[in-house]
């Protein structure tokens, strides 16, 4: 029989145990990830100097989504799965990480057609393009308003992904939903909480060494594309350790399974 829902959570025990794994685990963290971080850096070097920064810039991202998927999926299954470490697992990509990225892309498009029905409601409500565009921080308020309660709900979903991780199929939307029902508040600011910090640092250290090495960092040349976009990847996927490393604690919390087998 399935076990109730617990009424109420501790999560910030969740956030100081995921960065304890993070920074307790740095070998783990540059095995499972160095390839992925390589791949990443080739694919955004090559396509920021063939294209303008910006285009260039954000391709990059999205096409470095699989690599960080491949790389969430390993990292969940080295905190979940007893003894995977030890065996020897390393990052692949493969049929369930097909599903965690489509998993992710699922609620990324849905968090997406929200803000565009809001955006166009609000175009309607405002008599046509160019009176919206006169008021301008009022749409910018809008969409702020309309991604935090999407951020809000999405968090409730968070246990899918550690389950598509392990091969755990009884953690569906709905489950995960039912799980956490009257921890949604507490899920959402812990996961903030663990999320934000190293965001912070990421872009704080990046633009502040871009403007020590070239000036400005927004060219695409070799300090830009040796120096600068290296250290973002590296914390970046130290923001994605932690950040999955949140998910796989409250996977934990939430399920009772302290660890288990791997698929």
């Amino acid at each position: 029989m399935t076990p109730p829902p617990p009424s109420a959570i501790a999560v910030w025990p969740l956030v100081r145990d995921s960065y304890r794994f993070v920074f307790g685990h740095l070998p783990l963290l540059l095995r499972l990830g160095w390839v992925w971080l390589l791949l990443a850096w080739l694919l955004g070097a090559a396509l920021e100097w063939s294209m303008n920064v910006e285009s260039g810039r954000n391709l990059a991202e999205l096409a470095a989504l699989p690599l960080l998927v491949a790389f969430a999926v390993a990292w969940h299954r080295a905190s979940l799965i007893a003894d995977s470490a030890r065996r020897g697992e390393v990052a692949r990509f493969g049929g369930r990480e097909l599903r965690y990225l489509g998993m992710l892309l699922g609620l990324l498009a849905t968090l997406l057609l929200i803000l565009i029905v809001g955006g166009i409601l609000y175009l309607l409500a405002s008599g046509g393009p160019a009176e919206a565009a006169a008021k301008g921080p009022v749409l910018r308020w809008l969409m702020g308003g309309l991604l935090l309660p999407g951020l809000f709900f999405g968090v409730r979903f968070i246990l899918v992904f550690p389950a598509i991780a392990v091969g755990d199929r009884e953690i569906s939307l709905r489950r995960s939903w039912q799980l956490t029902r009257g921890n949604g508040w507490r899920l959402f600011l812990a996961f903030l909480a663990t999320c934000l910090p190293l965001m912070l640092l990421k872009y704080a250290v990046v633009v502040s060494a871009g403007y020590a090495l070239v000036g400005e960092p927004s060219d695409h040349g070799l300090p830009e594309l040796a120096i600068l976009m290296p250290l973002f990847l590296v914390l970046d996927f130290l923001n994605t350790a932690a950040a999955v490393g949140f998910m796989s604690q409250a996977y934990q919390a939430f399920t009772g399974r302290r660890t288990v087998t791997g698929s």
